[in-house]
């Protein structure tokens, strides 16, 4: 395994159950990875459906010290949060998908958590349990998380400051910019533009802007965000 190599490009962490299919059929979604993680779980079926994994991304041409298996507890959410966690300190400046089409639903939860935690995609790939069969690009499902760039680890203090003032029911505050100058005490008007600026390009907050004033309100991932900061 590689585990000092910090290897740039395409990073897919894929969860395994006792079956290879999900993992295999994510190894053909594009972007190609460079970099592929199997976590899986000690039950001796969900160990053989890793090996494989692997062997079909060796036959991908995937390099066997670019192929990781990682067990975890498949009933630990922190376990496996911690390993994805792990993962991303350890292969920086990676793009990374995570593809939650196997695992138990504890994994599941985790991958999902991670995913807004390191900035990453996440994918699922549906069973075609139709007569007329589908090509994988169109059972590729892309959840709903954050995309590449927009991790919570990465957020400054003043933006996670201003995401818990925010209401976190998601409606509007009055008076945006104004408003968090003057609670959060920021020292100028520019700063505090700049900052909303930023959570915006993220897509952690919507600003309406008006003539006189403006109000910003937090997107469901900026709610997110802000719960995970308490």
């Amino acid at each position: 395994m590689a585990t000092s190599n910090t290897p740039q490009g395409n990073v897919q962490i894929s969860l395994v159950g006792k079956q290879p299919g999900g993992a295999i059929q994510g190894l053909r979604v594009s972007p190609l990875a460079d970099h592929v993680i199997l976590l899986h779980s000690d039950d001796p079926d969900s160990e053989k459906a890793a090996l494989e994994a692997k062997t079909m991304a060796e036959g991908l041409r995937i390099p066997s010290d670019e192929i990781e298996l990682i067990p975890v507890d498949p009933f630990d959410m922190d376990d496996a949060l911690d390993k994805i966690i792990e993962v991303s300190k350890r292969l920086t400046d990676c793009e990374f998908t995570v593809n939650i089409s196997g695992g138990t639903n504890v994994m599941v939860a985790a991958a999902l958590i991670g995913c807004f935690i390191i900035g990453g995609h996440a994918i699922y790939i549906r069973e075609d349990k139709g007569k007329t069969k589908l090509p994988l690009a169109k059972r590729v499902q892309q959840l709903p998380v954050p995309g590449p760039g927009v991790a919570y680890t990465d957020l400054k203090v003043v933006e996670v400051k201003i995401l818990r003032l925010l209401p976190q029911d998601g409606s509007p505050l009055d008076g945006g910019n104004i408003a968090i100058m003057e609670k959060l005490k920021i020292k100028s008007a520019q700063e505090t533009s700049y900052y909303v600026k930023k959570l915006k390009k993220k897509g952690l907050i919507n600003v309406n802007a008006d003539v006189r004033e403006n109000t910003i309100a937090l997107t469901p991932t900026g709610r997110l965000f802000a719960a995970m900061s308490r």
